[in-house]
């Protein structure tokens, strides 16, 4: 991997990482007697009027980025990041990544809208193009070159692209593309019925998960692992104390849907 390239995987490394932690900074900020922070963070990034209407979702299957293909991809729900999408050149190489959060409603949209940008290491400009989004910031004095955060009404995105690659189409340039895949109408997520004993033996314990049809759930636990069983899975804790087993599901138009159940292993 060439020094570009590394420095390209690092940065989206470190605004993941920092990303991920500012979620719980800009909540302890908004909870606690913070004013003067959080005045500061809205006079950089200010807020928009809300505009009316709403996106069922987001086609993601179709979306096309022109010498690239989409080489990893985590579906999370919209206070757990979003869905991350991973694109690669040719010799496998990461060249861009970008976040999209299909949410229930426009301020959920920029809430995460929010904690992203806390995550920026860069202070970022108000999108000078409306197609940016209704509430939009991007770099290159909001041209955005290599990065865009925004939403339009109910989803939300965050587009990186490595513009050491000249080759490789501008952020503003993929955030038009995806904007054409929004599907309007109101948002409906998966539902999901997660069933787990409230008492769980060392030893582990089935549990029951029902999604919708057509739609497999993901499976992770808290405390312990998810195993295979041979007629349902089994969570099998670490050792005495509460556990969790969370079970999440995409549909088509990007909507992740979720399910959590709580423990205690004795």
């Amino acid at each position: 991997m060439s020094t570009k390239q590394r420095r390209f995987a690092e940065r989206v490394t470190a605004i993941a990482f920092v990303a991920l932690t500012a979620g719980a900074l800009f909540a302890t900020r908004a909870s606690s007697s913070a004013p003067a922070l959080e005045a500061e963070f809205r006079a950089t990034y200010p807020r928009s009027p809300v505009v009316s209407g709403s996106f069922a979702g987001v086609a993601l299957d179709k979306l096309a980025i022109p010498g690239l293909r989409l080489s990893a991809r985590e579906d999370h729900t919209v206070d757990d990041g979003g869905i991350i999408l991973s694109y690669a050149d040719l010799a496998g190489e990461v060249r861009a990544v970008i976040k999209v959060a299909v949410a229930e409603d426009a301020a959920a949209a920029r809430r995460f809208v929010d904690v992203e940008l806390h995550g920026v290491q860069i202070t970022l400009t108000k999108a000078v193009d409306a197609s940016f989004g209704d509430h939009a910031f991007a770099d290159d004095s909001g041209r955005g070159a290599a990065l865009v955060v925004g939403a339009a009404a109910n989803v939300a995105w965050v587009v990186h692209v490595d513009r050491d690659v000249a080759t490789l189409p501008r952020a503003g340039e993929i955030v038009r593309s995806l904007r054409t895949l929004a599907v309007e109408g109101a948002p409906t997520f998966p539902a999901l019925v997660l069933t787990l004993p409230t008492e769980v033996p060392l030893a582990g314990a089935g549990f029951r998960v029902v999604a919708p049809s057509g739609l497999t759930p993901q499976l992770r636990a808290e405390g312990a692992y998810v195993a295979h069983g041979k007629s349902a899975p089994l969570v099998r804790p670490f050792g005495p104390g509460p556990i969790a087993v969370v079970a999440t599901a995409v549909d088509d138009l990007g909507r992740v849907g979720a399910a959590r159940a709580e423990a205690i292993t004795r």
